[in-house]
């Protein structure tokens, strides 16, 4: 069972890797099934991102669909930063012609967040 965001988060143990998507949960279900290892796997929407759940799950690493219909790397990026998350943060996308642009204007949006592009082969239908 994948865990969700709720008022209390099942308690994560110190060998876990704790990871915060953001998104649609029935689009990443399809990603957390491929895992390995111990991971802890949160999901909430963009609009539920605060201090006090970065404060509460203190993520290793974030991860959100490149672009959705409701938000893109850049907002996600500078609303952590906003937040004061200063870790690692990963957009997920299939193909993208020139991806350091990208990088660049998030890096430049976001310039206390470490920021990557996750370019696969394969990602679910819908990551938003």
């Amino acid at each position: 069972m994948i865990p969700k965001h709720g008022t209390q988060f099942p308690p994560v143990k110190p060998s876990e890797v704790t990871v915060l998507c953001i998104g649609d949960l029935c689009a990443w279900e399809a990603v957390a099934r491929h895992r390995r290892g111990p991971v802890a796997a949160f999901f909430v929407a963009f609009n539920e991102m605060t201090a006090e759940l970065l404060d509460d799950l203190q993520p290793d690493v974030i991860y959100s669909p490149l672009l959705t219909q409701n938000f893109d790397t850049t907002e996600v990026a500078a609303r952590l930063q906003e937040l004061g998350f200063r870790g690692q943060y990963c957009a997920v996308a299939t193909h993208v012609p020139q991806p350091q642009i990208i990088k660049n204007e998030v890096r430049m949006a976001a310039p206390l967040v470490k920021y990557d592009l996750l370019l696969t082969d394969e990602t679910p239908r819908r990551l938003h």
